[in-house]
């Protein structure tokens, strides 16, 4: 763990997003982009020249774009999800509509796993999370009236 950049970069990025922490700095890549460039130390940039693109974790990126409010809504967003599939397809539920559920909550699982060391959250990949979430959520909703 010591020899991990991604504390070192995790600290830098904090201190980036802490610039402008109300409101963050704009949203997109390519911002992502020039305000590592801007604020990443030369240290880092010479050892590992990826951290100058994105803060390697989805909720640091996050705070860097949108501030303090924007991943506040983006939190909620993420625990109105967790609380449909537990809504409709958790402990209550019977058969399919629990699998359902556990599909759900694996899918967020894998989701917040996969992003905690790294943000692959851009474009196919977040239009795919979001797809099968809400896919999962119509399923779920769908069978429980019927």
């Amino acid at each position: 763990m010591g020899s991990d950049l991604r504390l070192q970069a995790w600290r830098e990025w904090s201190g980036i997003a802490l610039e402008k922490p109300r409101l963050g700095h704009g949203l997109g890549r390519s911002l992502l982009r020039g305000e590592g460039e801007r604020g990443v130390s030369r240290d880092l940039r010479q050892r590992e020249p990826h951290y100058l693109s994105h803060g390697h974790n989805l909720f640091l990126d996050v705070a860097v774009q949108l501030g303090v409010l924007g991943l506040a809504i983006y939190l909620a967003l993420l625990g109105a999800l967790l609380r449909e599939y537990w809504r409709l397809g958790g402990a209550g539920a019977r058969g399919r509509l629990r699998l359902l559920g556990a599909t759900g909550f694996s899918l967020f699982v894998a989701m917040i796993a996969k992003n905690s060391t790294d943000d692959l959250m851009g474009q196919a990949v977040v239009i795919a999370f979001w797809g099968y979430a809400g896919a999962l959520l119509g399923r779920l909703e769908f069978n429980n009236r019927s």
